[in-house]
Order: C-alpha cells, then sequence, then structure tokens
C-alpha cells in the first residue's frame, strides 16, 4: 500500500505533469533598442487562442510605449523557449536620450484579473515598476 501511495505520488508532482500555475506574473525588460518579454507558454498560447492574432500583432496592440513623447514601434525578432516560459524579444528605435518615457503593458490581463507585469527600465540607470489591471501603465 505505501508503495502504490509513493509511486501516485511521484507521478503528481512528476515534472512533465501539466498543473495549471497559480501566480499569474511576466517580466518585461526594456533596453535601448530592445524589448524583451517573458511569459508562461501556456498564458501566451490561451491569449493568442483568446486574440486571434499573432505574436507580434498581440503585443503590438497591448503593448504602447512612449519615449520623449514619440510612440516606438517595435518588431518580433525571435521567440525562445525556457522551461515552461517563451522569452519574445522585439527590436525597437528609441533617442539617443530619455527625457520621458511611458509605458503601457495590459497583456495578459483581459485573460486573467491577477496578472502582475514586472517592468525592468534600463536607460541611465536601472527602474522597477508593477503593473496590474488597476495599473497597467507606468512613467517617468
Amino acid at each position: 500500500m505505501l508503495s502504490w501511495l509513493l509511486i501516485h505520488l511521484c507521478l503528481f508532482i512528476s515534472p512533465t505533469s501539466k498543473v495549471d500555475h497559480a501566480i499569474y506574473v511576466s517580466v518585461l525588460e526594456i533596453e535601448s533598442q530592445q524589448l524583451k518579454v517573458k511569459v508562461f507558454s501556456d498564458d501566451l498560447n490561451d491569449a493568442l487562442r483568446n486574440d486571434s492574432s499573432s505574436i507580434e500583432e498581440y503585443f503590438q496592440k497591448k503593448i504602447k510605449l512612449r519615449i520623449n513623447e514619440q510612440s516606438i514601434n517595435f518588431n518580433l525578432k525571435e521567440v525562445s523557449e525556457e522551461g515552461e516560459s517563451q522569452w519574445i524579444t522585439f527590436e525597437m528605435k528609441t533617442p539617443a536620450e530619455w527625457h520621458s518615457f511611458y509605458l503601457q503593458a495590459d497583456y495578459l490581463m483581459e485573460l486573467f484579473p491577477d496578472q502582475t507585469n514586472v517592468v525592468k527600465v534600463m536607460d541611465e540607470s536601472t527602474r522597477y515598476f508593477r503593473l496590474n489591471q488597476s495599473n497597467p501603465s507606468c512613467s517617468f
């Protein structure tokens, strides 16, 4: 009986078993000419199915970036898998000096009310922001 219980317990906690995660968080990093987003793969797939968009179209709708009052466009460079997550890298052209900065990043919030997007902005200094459904933007 004990061995049966141990076998089932091992199967339940196996890294290959599919268990919904209870934390809805992503990372968004902005540095110079690059914007990178790290999201759970299953959350990204749910968002793309719900929105009927490509990865690039989805994030272009959900991320708005202005530097020095100028809208910044970004284009998909690559998508790489890291465990159960995806790193999505975009290229962009930004001014050499940043006098003002505004970011709205409400991706995945339409599906997950508890979604938190942690933002790391690296220009002359490094700044961190926490975005959620009640506060989906940041600026400096």
